[in-house]
């Protein structure tokens, strides 16, 4: 495992980081909790800050979507220099595979991930409706935000213990 990682992922009003915004962020440094917090939650707030900027490298999977908008809160105050993208990890080894993370949780980790889509659905038969990022139940997004840090993770772990072919690792045989 690479020392001095933080895994983070963060669920949004929507996906571009100039109109929506941050509803939480879930984040783990090496293999410790996970921990997740509301951006209006200034002590976890500082907690991650703190924990962010004291690790070398920042883990998620496509992570450029999540520093978008960590950036554009201004929840973090510069771009990091080292990122790890599982999305791209996993893209080396099978560029022909379905790279959304629940797919990849599904087969490499043997999970049966909960979908955005059934966060979304209430109801049932007429009744039945689809909620916006905005309405989900907070506490139901949090634990889906934490999810997927714990799949970033566990995905990033299994990676690490693949052979790969020499030119991916410049490793010798």
């Amino acid at each position: 495992m690479t020392p001095n990682t933080i895994f983070i992922d963060c669920e949004t009003t929507g996906l571009n980081p100039f109109k929506d915004t941050i509803r939480c962020v879930a984040w783990q440094v090496n293999d410790g909790p996970i921990l997740c917090f509301k951006p209006t939650d200034e002590h976890e707030l500082g907690v991650f800050q703190s924990q962010m900027f004291a690790t070398e490298y920042v883990c998620g999977h496509n992570i450029g979507f999540d520093i978008k908008f960590l950036y554009q809160a201004g929840i973090i105050k510069t771009i990091p220099k080292n990122f790890i993208d599982t999305k791209l990890l996993y893209h080396s080894l099978n560029p022909h595979e379905s790279l959304k993370l629940k797919d990849l949780a599904e087969k490499y980790l043997g999970v049966s991930a909960i979908r955005l889509k059934d966060l979304q659905t209430v109801g049932q038969g007429k009744k039945k409706k689809k909620l916006s990022f905005a309405e989900i139940p907070i506490e139901d997004l949090m634990d889906y935000c934490k999810s997927d840090v714990f799949y970033s993770y566990e995905l990033y772990k299994r990676y690490l213990e693949q052979e790969r072919p020499q030119e991916l690792t410049g490793a010798k045989k």
